[in-house]
């Protein structure tokens, strides 16, 4: 008898892996639902994630800044959302709750983050189920992780701003954002420590028509951005390179500036140096 129940439960797990919306309906528990949900998203299956919500569930959703989704359609748009962006997650070997709620913690990769040095960034998920589907999805961000967002944000937002103001010619607007004890390596060789240093030599690449372009975003690691664009000077311009490529980084420390290093690619470097050896 003992062996009879075991080769049927056995059968009835395989068909329920063969036949996926049965499986939705046998899997009557929170944690299983969100568990099934989570692999639909890994896999990058929309309408098999979608399919785990009731027709009128919601969602209320972390990555998207506490944005709600009602219903299968919303929820469709938040899903296509998580897969466009390459999300990612794992859930945590435990959870609490159980039956019709569970709150489990999961890391979580996506796009955005990445690019935000958060990887993987902590979500707790709060689940309701109700009638072998999930009623309402709630997430919320951890405090480490909300921190590291928080100085991601405060770095980008600086060194977006110090860029803008190189752009626009304002020298002054620029020089603010650098800490009092600056030291900046530039790509064509200039050393400059200090905000004195630092505003002589921006005054001079801004009289010099100064223009940055970005190439690749900025990559955010905590304190650190980096990024890739073209550098344009009136020297560089009479070389025949109207915009150098050029790798940037940016150290930021309490809303300023402390260090900067910045240098030609490869492809720059072979663009130039003929010209700076005199044409050999």
């Amino acid at each position: 008898m003992r062996q009879f129940s075991i080769w049927t439960a056995i059968l009835l797990i395989v068909a329920t892996l063969l036949t996926p919306s049965a499986g939705i309906a046998q899997a009557q528990d929170a944690a299983s639902l969100l568990a099934g949900f989570s692999a639909a998203l890994n896999a990058g299956d929309v309408e098999g994630a979608v399919a785990y919500f009731a027709e009128d569930g919601m969602v209320g959703s972390a990555t998207q800044g506490g944005e709600e989704f009602v219903g299968h359609d919303q929820i469709r748009v938040w899903v296509e959302r998580l897969i466009n962006g390459h999300f990612h997650v794992e859930l945590d070997p435990t959870y609490q709750g159980g039956g019709d709620q569970v709150t489990w913690s999961t890391q979580v990769w996506l796009d955005p983050w990445r690019d935000q040095g958060v990887n993987p960034g902590i979500i707790i998920v709060t689940v309701t189920a109700n009638d072998g589907h999930i009623q309402t999805f709630n997430s919320r961000v951890d405090e480490e992780t909300t921190r590291r967002l928080q100085l991601a944000t405060s770095t980008q937002q600086t060194v977006d701003a110090f860029i803008s103001s190189l752009n626009a010619g304002s020298l002054d607007g620029a020089v603010s954002l650098l800490d009092d004890d600056v030291v900046i390596f530039g790509a064509l060789g200039d050393r400059a420590q200090g905000k004195a240093e630092a505003q002589a030599y921006y005054g001079r690449l801004i009289s010099q028509h100064l223009q940055v372009d970005m190439i690749i975003g900025w990559q955010i690691d905590g304190d650190r951005a980096s990024a890739v664009y073209g550098l344009g000077l009136d020297p560089l311009r009479a070389m025949g390179v109207p915009s150098a490529e050029t790798l940037g980084q940016f150290y930021v420390r309490d809303g300023h500036i402390t260090l900067i290093q910045a240098r030609f690619t490869p492809r720059t470097l072979a663009a130039i140096q003929p010209e700076a050896s005199g044409g050999d």
